[in-house]
Order: structure tokens, then C-alpha cells, then sequence
């Protein structure tokens, strides 16, 4: 053993650099360093005006000491001080350097550890900073560092695995490959020619693991191979000598207190491991190159190409995508016994798959965002998990990114002031843009930052925009639903649109005001008919009939103007403005109007409506999508901005509508959360373009000023219902306003009941408590008029409170909110 050490002994290695030709200060001598496991030398001293210039750090005073070397071992030097940030050079007898070292100590201390041969060695005890710090106090500690010999392990065969356990300190012997991290060494010797495994884990640290011939070559070494932080390397082995060393990814200082591990070294039975399950990444799909800050789609294939299947081995698996600024942790997906048989496959999506994978449910692609302009990565790491939620398997790739700091694309034409510019944005390798206007006729001739800036925005809507404006997933999803649909005129007021949220939000308001003018719903409420919900639904389908025409009238628009810009003209600032605004409206206000529609005829083709699973589903991923985050009262700050003296009416109004039909709510909900995330993509698309555009009139025609929000009504209690019966009767009820529908014993108002006769329901209870009774009388004309009696006697008659004939069978009609007081014992009285 004492030969394998020494032939791993590593003398010093000068740096290249030389000491001064000036001669030194003189150095303190500190005398011989005791031999190992005797003592150590020490000296305690202060920084003065006096000291000596350092010969590294000019202007910075410095103290110097020499000391001598009998016994050959591995030295550590150890320069602290309290009240300064220390910094240590070790130098040979001779002024070569041969170490320095900051920060590698306890805080800011200063250490160099080395393998030193006899001789005589000085140090520069000096500070960080501009000045020395007069009067600060250090202090200098030289010894012997202990445990720093190869530990034997023995023979690895199939039979006998090798194992350690162990503990990275402050205190440990630094590593011979990176000395400022701590390491502990390990010597096995191999019998016969195999595939060796060693993993190296902590739990609380960040292992990494090193494999080097016994003459100090390093054949292996790996950082994260293995599940988590912990590291693995998985070799063929020729028989031999070999040396491990366990060390850790955190150096002395910002190492934790203390992180114990485990090394575990085995022979591979590789026959054998053919059956068990094998999880792998096969593919990772993502751009070559992205915008700083820009999130872009990561997609993945994953498979086992193992002989054995993933039930019954794990009990599931995550997904992790990261770059180097963030991350994303997928949640554990339980591992089915549908799922990972031997030779499966499995895609996020079509960038990723294969001609055999398939799709798996909870395997998803993941957003992303690069933030270093340059040559970065995206990794996507697969984990398999026992029960515990502890790896069994793990495995990953990885691709290089190069990331931009705007978008890169060659020479674009603008029309702008009738002169012709071209716009070039052309990137380095370093990520840096470099973006050019330049007049095609004169390219001499000036061009004003202003005109610079419209130019520069209308080459961005040019190729960022138009160029791939089909493709885009929302525009690609409206071309499938409006496929046969015929456009219209261009209505004046889809000129008149500008790309800021408010404007499409203002566009929506109008149109939604006027919808239920014409569909004579506002008229009906006014009248006091309750909501019919099958009406209600016809209007929405109305909607989207008329959504679908507006998309194609605008969708011709554009493709002219591609086949216009196609055939080599140039974009105009007025055209780039135009297809800006209307793009964000069709995104947004059409794509919802749309989808509402499909969701009210999906739910008239199923068997059970509404109640569909099926079409709860899609409603429920429809409501998910209109719960935005932003300020609260956005469907009420846009009709108020529409129509200031009419808010309240058709804030009143939609009130019912949403109680009649919840998806009528949700899709305006949906259409002005959509409205809302305008003003987030127009940031994204300036960033892409490199503008930071503080004011918006430095656009013309960008800017939309909203009208002043005023707060929506307050919500009241309770609102009757009532429903006719397949078999004629009228079924009455009441709805909380927290939403719950509350049914009285006696609620059947019979059919053919006589006109002029009131009838009322038994007691409507709310927590053991009455608080009134439906009332429903049938007037001359034969309509069904339906009030609340309150506990106190006293009637509440709703403004909405008239059963319209023809009413659609098993549909709930719903007076306006009303308020009911408190229960009293005069309810008795009615029975």
C-alpha cells in the first residue's frame, strides 16, 4: 500500500509565472513543520502601514513567512482573519508560485492545500481590496492534513461488492484533482475483466465521483448520473489497480456543516440487467436557437429499452426540463400496468415522435425560458420512483441552445414615408443582435429614430407575425373551425382596432351590447320574462356564426397581403399596425366566441346535455382558461367603457343571463381574460425585437386609453326558480347565492291550475331556518307570475318574474337576484 501512495503523491507544480526581479521583504521565519501527527506551526500578527507592497496585488500591504519542509505529505496553510478578507500566496524557495487561494477557508478565509516534497516554502499573507487594512489582526496555521491516504477496499468480484460510507467536512483533505473541494480516496483492485458500477450518494450533498489507474491517470469521473444529485459511473474494466476518489460538487467553504455519503462499487451481471426495465430519455425536441427571456416549447420522447417491464419495478416517474437559470418538476405519474412494457414509446407531441410512440396520460411538453444571451442548454432528465418517492432509475440528454438577445432575420422591405427601408437583424455567436435601417435608395441618407423604431417594429410584424401566421396554434385552430365558412365585408370598426388590450376589450363590449339588443333578450328581461336557457344558447351559437364570418373576412385580408409582401413587396407601417391589432382580436375575442359555440353544440348533440361528461370536461377546460389573474371587474370596466350610461343596465342584465346559462358567463369571462393577456404578448413581441418602448405613442396608432372603471354591483341574496315538468306541472325552487338550489317539500304548481289562483310552496328552509315561501299566481292573461313571500309577511316581487309560454322542457328559469329578510315566526301563517 505505502507504493500505491507513493506513487499517487502529486509534488508541487510551479506556475508559470515567476516571482519579481525586485527583492523581497524579508520573511519571518517560522521555523521546520513538525512531523505528521505532532503539532503545527503557528503565528498571530497585524496588518500595518508599514508591511511591504505585495508582489501580486499592487498598493496592497502584505506580511511575509518562510518555513521548512522535512517530512514530504500533504500540507494545508490557513490564513483567517476577522476583520479582513484574507489572501494567501505559497511560493517555493526559489519565488516561483506554486498556489493562491481567496476564499476557500471557513467565510473568507484563506486555505492552499498541496502535496509538498522537503524544502523550503514562503507565503504572502495579504487581503483582498484596494488598501491593506491597517490594523486588522490574522492569523497563520500550517500542518499536516490527516486522512488523506488511500483507503483499501479489496477485491471486487461478482460475489463480494465493494462499499464505504463517509463524511465531507471543512476539515476534510481537499481533492487532488480540484483541491478547494473536500475528497476522501479509495482503492479496489479488479481480479478479472468486467463492467463495473460505482455510484457515489448523500443526501444531503452533491456528490461527485472520480476513477483513476493506480498511477494517477483519471479514466472516469461523473457529476449527476445518478437519480438526483447523486453521481454514477458505469465502466468496462480491464483487471487492475484502480483509485476512486469521493468527493463533492461544494467546496470547503460553502460546504454544509457535514454531508455524509455512501460509495457502493459492484460487478455488472450485464446478462442479467438485460431484463430488468430500462428508462430512457430517446429524444428531445426544442429550438435550435431562442430569444433571451422569450418561453419557447420543450417536447420529449421517453421509452424503456429494457427486457422487463416498469409495473411492478417502480411506482412512478417524473419528468424534469431545466436549463441553467430555472427549472421544471413534473409531479410523480403513477406507472400503470397499461404502461412501460418492455419496447414502449412515448411523445409529448409530433416534434418528438417516432413511427411506434404513442402518446401517455400526464406526459406533457414544458415552457421554458433561456435568460443568458449565448451558448446555452435545455436538459430533460427521467426519474423512475419506488414507493417512497426514491430513485430506482434515472437517465437524460441534453441539447445546446444558442439564445439571442432579439430575433435574427435578414433583409426586410418597409414602406414607410414614402421611402423604402430595409431592416436587417443579424446575431453574433456571442447572441448579441445587431439591428439596421438603412434607405434602399440612398443609404447614405439619415433616418430619424422615430422612423427607425416604426420601421424596425413593422419588419418585426413582418417576419415574426405574418410570415408564420397560419402555423400559429390559435389562428391554425380558428382555420380548421371556420373551414367552408365565407367572408364578409371588413367591418370599419376591425380597422379602427389598435393592438393594445383595451381596444379588442372595447370591440368586444360593443358587440356584445348590441348582440343582446337585436336577439331581444335586454327586451324580454325588461318585460320581466324570466331567461330561457335554450334561447340563450341559440344566441351564443348567433355569436359564433358571426365570430366565424369576421375570422375569415380578416383571415382573406392577411392572405392577400402575404401573397402582396410574397411577390417582393414591402409592408407598410399602416399594414403592420392593422395585422398587429387584428391578430391579438382574433386571438382572443373570436377564438372564445367560437369555442363557446362548439361548447353549446356539442352539449345539444349529447345524449345528457349539459351534464354530459364529455361536455363538462370541455366546459371545465374552458373555465379554466377564463380564471385570468389581473385586476378584478374586467367584464364590467369594458361595458362601462363601451357605454357608460348603459353599464349598469347590462350589468344587471348579464346577471341573469349567467344564471340562466353559466357557460354564457364563462365565456365572457374567457373573451375579456383573453383581452387581457394582450398587453403580456405585445411585451414578449418588443422583446423579441429588442425595443423597449417606455411610451406607446412612440408608435403612432399603437396606443388605446381606456375609459375609467367604475365597480360592479353588489350581489344579492337568493333567486327564484322555477321549471316546467314533462308532464305540464311548473317545479319552483329557490338558488342561493352561493350557488346551492334549495327545493321545498311542496313545490308543484299543477297544470291547468285556474287562472286568478295564488298558490304558494311549503316553507323554504335555509341552516333549519324558514325564511319564506315561493308564490306563483296566474293572472288573466294565463301567464305564470311568481313572487316570495317572506317570513314577515311581506311579498318581494323580482323584476323578472314571468314564465314565458313555450318554455324548453327541464330547463330552470331564474328570476333577478332579490333580496329576503331574516326568518320570523310568521311564516307559520303560510303554511
Amino acid at each position: 500500500m505505502a507504493t500505491v501512495v507513493a506513487a499517487m503523491a502529486v509534488l508541487f507544480t510551479y506556475d508559470a509565472l515567476s516571482a519579481q526581479e525586485d527583492p523581497r521583504c524579508a520573511a519571518t521565519a517560522l521555523g521546520q513543520l513538525p512531523a505528521q501527527t505532532a503539532g503545527s506551526l503557528q503565528f498571530a500578527g497585524t496588518w500595518s502601514a508599514q508591511d511591504c507592497e505585495s508582489e501580486y496585488r499592487p498598493g496592497v500591504g502584505a506580511r511575509y513567512f518562510e518555513f521548512e519542509v522535512v517530512e514530504s505529505g500533504r500540507v494545508r496553510i490557513e490564513l483567517t482573519s476577522d476583520s479582513a478578507d484574507p489572501f494567501l500566496y505559497l511560493t517555493a524557495g526559489d519565488g516561483l508560485r506554486i498556489a493562491d487561494d481567496d476564499d476557500s477557508g471557513a467565510l473568507l478565509n484563506a486555505r492552499v492545500e498541496r502535496d509538498l516534497a522537503p524544502g523550503t516554502y514562503q507565503i504572502e499573507a495579504t487581503t483582498v481590496g484596494a488598501r491593506t487594512p491597517v490594523g486588522a489582526d490574522f492569523s497563520i496555521s500550517i500542518y499536516y492534513v490527516e486522512g488523506c491516504e488511500i483507503t483499501p477496499l479489496g477485491a471486487l468480484t461478482p460475489e463480494s461488492p465493494l462499499s464505504a460510507v463517509g463524511s465531507w467536512s471543512l476539515d476534510t483533505c481537499g481533492s487532488r484533482i480540484v483541491v478547494t473541494h473536500p475528497a476522501h480516496s479509495y482503492l479496489f483492485e479488479l481480479p478479472r475483466t468486467g463492467r463495473v458500477r460505482i455510484d457515489l450518494t448523500s443526501a444531503n450533498g452533491d456528490p461527485v465521483v472520480s476513477l483513476a489507474t493506480v498511477d494517477g491517470v483519471a479514466i472516469g469521473a461523473n457529476d449527476d448520473g445518478g437519480v438526483g444529485l447523486n453521481s454514477r459511473i458505469d465502466q468496462y474494466l480491464p483487471a487492475g489497480i484502480y483509485i476512486v476518489e469521493a468527493t463533492t460538487y461544494s467546496q470547503g467553504g460553502l460546504q454544509p456543516a457535514a454531508s455524509d455519503f455512501e460509495l457502493s462499487i459492484q460487478v455488472v451481471n450485464e446478462q442479467l440487467e438485460q431484463q430488468d426495465p430500462n428508462p430512457k430519455v430517446e429524444f428531445l425536441a426544442a429550438p435550435d436557437q431562442v430569444v433571451s427571456g422569450d418561453p419557447f416549447t420543450v417536447h420529449f420522447r421517453v421509452g424503456n429499452h429494457g427486457g422487463g417491464d416498469l409495473y411492478g419495478n417502480a411506482a412512478s416517474y417524473l419528468v424534469l426540463v431545466r436549463g441553467p437559470e430555472n427549472r421544471h418538476w413534473g409531479n410523480p405519474i403513477p406507472v400503470s400496468e397499461s404502461s412501460w412494457a418492455p419496447g414502449s414509446s412515448y411523445h409529448t407531441g409530433d416534434p418528438a415522435a417516432s413511427s411506434t410512440s404513442t402518446t401517455l396520460e400526464g406526459l406533457a411538453p414544458v415552457d421554458l425560458r433561456l435568460e443568458e444571451p449565448g451558448r446555452s442548454w435545455v436538459l430533460v432528465a427521467l426519474y423512475a420512483l419506488n414507493e417512497e418517492n426514491r430513485g430506482l432509475w434515472f437517465h437524460a440528454t441534453w441539447k445546446h441552445v444558442h439564445v439571442l438577445e432579439s430575433a435574427e432575420f435578414g433583409p426586410t422591405s418597409v414602406r414607410l414615408d414614402g421611402r423604402t427601408l430595409s431592416v436587417t437583424a443579424t446575431a453574433d455567436a456571442d447572441g448579441t443582435v445587431s439591428t439596421t435601417v438603412s434607405d434602399l435608395l440612398d443609404q447614405e441618407r439619415s433616418i430619424d429614430s422615430t422612423a427607425e423604431l416604426r420601421a424596425i417594429y413593422s419588419a418585426g410584424v413582418r417576419r415574426l407575425l405574418l410570415d408564420d401566421l397560419f402555423a400559429r396554434e390559435t389562428i391554425n385552430a380558428l382555420e380548421e373551425s371556420t373551414a367552408g365558412t365565407l367572408p364578409g365585408v371588413l367591418d370599419p370598426g376591425l380597422s379602427a382596432l389598435t393592438p393594445q388590450s383595451g381596444s379588442s376589450a372595447a370591440r368586444f363590449a360593443d358587440r356584445y351590447i348590441a348582440a343582446l339588443s337585436e336577439s331581444g333578450l335586454a327586451a324580454a328581461s325588461e318585460a320581466g320574462f324570466m331567461i330561457d336557457p335554450g334561447l340563450l344558447e341559440q344566441q351564443i351559437l348567433s355569436t359564433a356564426d358571426s365570430a366565424r364570418r369576421e375570422y375569415e373576412t380578416l383571415a382573406e385580408a392577411w392572405r392577400r397581403l402575404r401573397s402582396r409582401i410574397g411577390s417582393g413587396g414591402a409592408i407598410t407601417y399602416a399594414e403592420a399596425l392593422s395585422l398587429h391589432a387584428q391578430l391579438r382580436y382574433a386571438e382572443s375575442i373570436l377564438d372564445s366566441a367560437i369555442r363557446a359555440g362548439e361548447l353549446v353544440s356539442a352539449a345539444r348533440a349529447a345524449e345528457s346535455g349539459w351534464e354530459s361528461h364529455s361536455v363538462q370536461t370541455q366546459v371545465a377546460e374552458f373555465a379554466g382558461e377564463a380564471a385570468c389573474r389581473g385586476p378584478a371587474g374586467r367584464f364590467s370596466a369594458a361595458l362601462t367603457a363601451a357605454a357608460p350610461d348603459l353599464a349598469a343596465t347590462y350589468l344587471a342584465l348579464d346577471s341573469q343571463l349567467r344564471a340562466a346559462l353559466p357557460v354564457f358567463g364563462i365565456a365572457n369571462e374567457h373573451a375579456v381574460c383573453a383581452a387581457g393577456e394582450i398587453d403580456g404578448a405585445n411585451d414578449r413581441f418588443f422583446n423579441l425585437l429588442g425595443i423597449e418602448l417606455l411610451d406607446p405613442s412612440q408608435l403612432p396608432g399603437f396606443q388605446f386609453i381606456p375609459a375609467k372603471v367604475d365597480s360592479e354591483p353588489a350581489a344579492h341574496t337568493l333567486r327564484i326558480l322555477a321549471r316546467l315538468d314533462a308532464d305540464g306541472r311548473i317545479e319552483h325552487a329557490v338558488e342561493l347565492a352561493d350557488g346551492r338550489i334549495i327545493l321545498p317539500d311542496r313545490r308543484f304548481l299543477a297544470a291547468g291550475a285556474a287562472p286568478g289562483g295564488t298558490y304558494h310552496s311549503s316553507a323554504v328552509e335555509i341552516s333549519g331556518g324558514p325564511i319564506g315561501a315561493i308564490r306563483s299566481q296566474i293572472d288573466s292573461m294565463g301567464r305564470i307570475v311568481v313572487s316570495f313571500l317572506g317570513s314577515d309577511g311581506n311579498q318581494v316581487v323580482p323584476d323578472n318574474r314571468i314564465i314565458p309560454p313555450g318554455a324548453t322542457v327541464g330547463a330552470w328559469l331564474r328570476s333577478n337576484r332579490i333580496e329576503v329578510p331574516a326568518a320570523t315566526p310568521l311564516l307559520a301563517a303560510v303554511g
